[in-house]
């Protein structure tokens, strides 16, 4: 018959009596033999406990089992001090008072009340959006269109200029007209540089630059039918017109540099568009490096150099190192003023007197109030 089910614990064994020079020794109690056991322990031997492990169909194996006689009527291990603390903390309760409670439904009712408001204003919210959206979309497609047409008027305008027989047609499509009149007049007049027309193939670049902050100024690359290539710069007046920079697009200067280099004329003051370099180049009367700064000159199309000299503390050349500095070829285009005294035994040197110009064009009328600097 099966044995009832009864608690299982481990059993502390009582010392045996002490005996006279002999240590005191634990012992297992002695294990009851069950009928079922085959094996009898001999009468006069000590019996010895023995661990045993049951079968797999009385229970889980362990790894370290006791003998189940030895467990029976065993008072259960009291738990560990350290869990027994954290399983009083988790067990005990604290009252929340009222006032919780009561706070806590009126956030709720707030919350639900706002949900229900914000179910009509969600549709409002959405019109408005629609709408911007509507409104972005309108511009942008009213910008674009804006943009093309100015696109279109600007390379008819340039179709226009290229084809122009005529100083009077010319000067009408370009920018500061009093100013250039006489400049154009001279330079096509007198035989030097005749008004060619040459078919334009077609506008191989055109995008906006910004010039002086302002951004009504836009670059065209050009390839005419003779295969050559132009460059221009055109501006687009407050009024809508478009307007060509004649002086850039023919690199307009008072007498070619080659002969101003050869000829040395000391009688005026010239006003050239070069492409200047900080030099140490210090001869004749420029030889004394502390009082001067030297610059190599030279201009499109033309391999002949002069060497300017600025006063060394002179705002000239305090302007014109800072922008040799900011141009990472270390050279720069501007518009000078040079003169060459009369007497003067430097074969190559001339004297800048003023900055007319940081770039080739002019922004702003020189001939104004307010000249461009």
């Amino acid at each position: 018959m099966a044995r009832k089910s009864k608690q299982f614990g481990l059993k502390q064994v009582e010392e045996v009596p002490e005996k006279k020079e002999s240590p005191t020794v634990l012992r297992l109690e002695p294990r009851v033999m069950l009928p079922e056991d085959d094996l009898d322990p001999e009468p006069d031997e000590e019996i010895v406990p023995q661990l045993q492990l049951p079968r797999p169909e009385e229970g889980r194996i362990r790894s370290f089992q006791p003998d189940i006689d030895s467990l029976i009527e065993a008072p259960a291990i009291q738990a560990p001090h350290i869990e027994q603390a954290w399983g009083d903390q988790t067990g005990s309760t604290t009252q929340i008072p009222w006032g919780w409670f009561a706070l806590a439904g009126l956030l709720i009712s707030g919350a639900v009340a706002w949900s229900l408001t914000s179910i009509g204003t969600a549709e409002d919210v959405a019109v408005k959006i629609e709408k911007t959206t509507t409104a972005i979309v309108s511009k942008e497609a009213a910008n674009e269109r804006e943009a093309l047409a100015l696109i279109d008027k600007i390379e008819r305008t340039i179709k226009k200029f290229v084809a122009t027989t005529t100083i009077e047609d010319r000067i009408k499509l370009s920018r500061q007209p009093e100013r250039v009149r006489p400049l154009m007049e001279d330079f096509y007049r007198n035989g030097r540089n005749p008004l060619l027309i040459t078919p334009l193939e077609e506008i191989e670049v055109l995008q906006p630059i910004t010039l002086e902050n302002t951004a009504v100024y836009w670059m065209a690359g050009l390839i005419l039918k003779d295969h050559t290539t132009q460059n221009l710069i055109l501006e687009v007046m407050p009024q809508g017109d478009i307007k060509i920079d004649w002086e850039t697009y023919v690199c307009y200067q008072p007498m070619r540099w080659d002969e101003f280099a050869s000829k040395r004329p000391d009688h005026e003051s010239i006003d050239f568009r070069v492409i200047i370099r900080n030099d140490c180049f210090f001869s004749h009367e420029f030889k004394d490096s502390s009082k001067w700064n030297s610059f190599q000159m030279t201009t499109f199309g033309s391999e002949e150099n002069v060497f300017g000299y600025a006063p060394v503390d002179s705002p000239e050349a305090k302007q014109l190192l800072t922008l040799i500095s900011q141009n990472s070829t270390q050279s720069t285009s501007v518009i000078l003023r040079l003169r060459i005294p009369a007497g003067l035994e430097s074969k190559n040197g001339a004297i800048i007197e003023k900055v007319l110009s940081e770039r080739w064009i002019y922004v702003n009328d020189p001939s104004s109030e307010n000249p461009s600097k």
